[in-house]
């Protein structure tokens, strides 16, 4: 059965009874701090690790680098197909990554923490409402999303 496709609009009025809610983890990394930075500032390869967030992405700003980055998002979850622009509003190499949901007015941020020379801790946070009852099914998704930035990392790096 093919995904329904509901319009960012529609999810906002569905959310009118949705509670907020935010998530925090973090995975350490056998990878140096840069390495990862390049993974998580890759945003057009996120569906090549993170496909069930990102199905497909592509950078739709004049800004490629840095604060100011905008890129749209599809994917299907929980049988939702969604589409998301995402904004950069926070940027410091190396260390963070905040960027905005413009669509379901939503706010990630990773960070990255020099845990020794090959090892790094990334922390994921990410805000949002959501409806009630899905609360522990997306944070299963988010924990399966930062192990598959550890994965993807450590295997796309000589240890």
């Amino acid at each position: 059965m093919k995904p329904l496709a509901i319009p960012a609009y529609l999810l906002l009025l569905l959310c009118i009874s949705c509670t907020p809610v935010t998530y925090l983890g973090s995975v350490e990394i056998h990878a140096p701090v840069g390495k990862v930075f390049s993974v998580i500032d890759d945003y057009e390869n996120y569906p090549t690790f993170i496909p069930e967030f990102h199905n497909k992405t592509a950078i739709v700003s004049d800004i490629k680098k840095g604060s100011g980055v905008q890129f749209e998002n599809e994917s299907v979850w929980n049988g939702h197909k969604l589409k998301s622009t995402y904004e950069i509003t926070a940027y410091e190499k190396d260390h963070k990554i905040e960027m905005c949901n413009l669509s379901q007015k939503g706010t990630t941020v990773m960070t990255l923490e020099r845990i020794s020379e090959d090892w790094t801790r990334y922390t994921l946070q990410v805000g949002i409402s959501i409806p009630r009852g899905m609360k522990e099914a997306l944070f299963a998704a988010f924990d399966r999303e930062i192990n598959a930035v550890k994965d993807y990392c450590e295997s796309h790096y000589d240890n």
